[in-house]
C-alpha cells in the first residue's frame, strides 16, 4: 500500500507488526466511545431480548463472511454478538470456534 499512508504492519496509519494470519500482535486500547458503546445498557438490552441467542449456521451471515474473507483477502471472517462477558460467533469462516469470552 505504499503511497496510502500505510504502516509498519500494512495497514493504513497502523503502528502495530502483524503475526500470524495477518492478526495484530498487540492490540490497542478500544476507544472510550467505542468501549462505552459495547457497555451500553440499551445495546446489551436489546441482544437479550433477542431471547436465547441462536446457535445454528444461518446462510445470510454465511454469506456475509464468505464474502468480507474474499473482499480484504482474509482466512478469518466473522459476525459475532457481543454481550457483556461473551462473544457468540454468529457466523465463522476460518475457525470452527463458536463462542470466546469478551474482555471487558
Amino acid at each position: 500500500m505504499k503511497g496510502h499512508g500505510a504502516g509498519p504492519g500494512g495497514m493504513p496509519g497502523s503502528p502495530h507488526r502483524l503475526g500470524a494470519y495477518g492478526m495484530k500482535k498487540d492490540l490497542p486500547v478500544l476507544p472510550k466511545t467505542v468501549a462505552d458503546m459495547l457497555r451500553s445498557p440499551e445495546r446489551l438490552a436489546a441482544l437479550h431480548a433477542m431471547g436465547p441467542l441462536p446457535t445454528f449456521a444461518d446462510p445470510d451471515f454465511d454469506a456475509i463472511v464468505d464474502m468480507a474473507a474474499a473482499l480484504f483477502d482474509v482466512p478469518v471472517s466473522l459476525v459475532t454478538l457481543v454481550d457483556k462477558s461473551r462473544q457468540w460467533f454468529q457466523a465463522a469462516k476460518g475457525t470452527t470456534e463458536r463462542n470466546a469470552p469478551s474482555a471487558d
